[in-house]
């Protein structure tokens, strides 16, 4: 996948915006500075897990990063429409991932999953329009929000995965977490 997306997009532009890992359990972060998304050195430890997607790798594969929002997908590069913050990936699972992690209460957390619902969308079309082919992965979008706000209504939430997998044919996932 990654020299498809270098094939397709360039591979200056990809390689300033990718990373990779291989540890067990590692974190992907955003910087709050700059709104570029990143892999966690093992040596930070300042970094607020709640605002985090947890990668966990038990084979220790090679799994990619790449930061989407102010790297990949900018103004420079001719881009100014809503997008996620990153995807991640191996060689069978690519995943499209929104960090929504500024809720303070309940309904901030359902305007920020219906943005984040946007901006995930938006950033799987932008792939299927240039033709990035996902035949040899499943395809995954993950809204990560802050654990203890989040909203329990089961019935909801399968509407809101129901209707996302309509619209895009990917599955949608709103936890922290993706298992390799």
């Amino acid at each position: 996948m990654v020299d498809e997306i270098r094939n397709t997009f360039g591979g200056q532009r990809t390689n300033s915006c990718l990373s990779s890992d291989r540890r067990t359990k590692f974190y992907i972060a955003e910087n709050d500075n700059t709104s570029q998304s990143y892999i966690v050195p093992s040596a930070e430890t300042s970094v607020d897990v709640d605002k985090c997607l947890v990668v966990l790798n038990p084979h220790s594969t090679e799994i990619f990063h790449l930061s989407i929002d102010a790297c990949f997908l900018t103004q420079q590069h001719g881009y100014d429409g809503e997008k996620c913050d990153f995807v991640v990936f191996n060689d069978g699972l690519f995943c499209f991932v929104e960090l929504k992690s500024n809720a303070e209460s309940e309904k901030r957390v359902l305007v920020n999953l219906e943005k984040a619902r946007r901006q995930l969308g938006a950033t799987i079309n932008f792939f299927d329009d240039y033709g990035v082919d996902f035949s040899n992965h499943f395809l995954r979008a993950y809204i990560v929000l802050k654990n203890k706000l989040y909203p329990q209504d089961q019935a909801s939430m399968k509407e809101r995965r129901k209707k996302f997998f309509d619209d895009y044919e990917v599955d949608l996932f709103e936890e922290s977490e993706v298992a390799f």
